[in-house]
């Protein structure tokens, strides 16, 4: 088998290798130096489809970059209206959310509690007293 045969067979072999790793297929496996290599790989790959490219897709415009006639039509008081109706519902928002986080802490906080008054009834009562919790 010839060297070309050979690095026929790599290409068909590999076809996921980018032209760097087929360069070095060529090298290690058919012992040739990276001149050679790059020659074959060339000539290899020369005949192949190119691989599709990807079309980038459409950008869509950003609300700065619409005119105003695409934006609705609305009068100052509307707009401040908008504004302070949406700061409302934001702060509605982080009241439940704070409220919900509160009843976790005291829940955690009470089995905590809960801990520390059984480990305080479990211990002697010389000890409870020298900390100061006798009873």
């Amino acid at each position: 088998m010839s060297k070309i045969e050979m690095a026929q067979k790599i290409f068909v072999q590999n076809p996921s290798f980018s032209r760097k790793q087929l360069i070095e297929a060529l090298m290690s496996q058919l012992n040739m130096t990276k001149a050679g290599a790059t020659t074959y790989a060339y000539n290899l790959s020369k005949g192949q489809p190119k691989a599709a490219k990807v079309a980038k897709p459409a950008r869509t415009k950003t609300v700065t970059e619409l005119t105003r006639a695409e934006l609705p039509k609305q009068s100052k008081a509307e707009r401040m209206a908008m504004i302070k109706q949406v700061g409302r519902k934001q702060k509605e928002l982080e009241a439940e959310s704070m409220k919900q986080n509160h009843d976790e802490m005291q829940v955690e906080i009470d089995e905590y509690v809960k801990e520390a008054q059984a480990y305080v009834s479990s211990l002697s009562a010389p000890t409870r007293k020298f900390i100061g919790m006798a009873e």
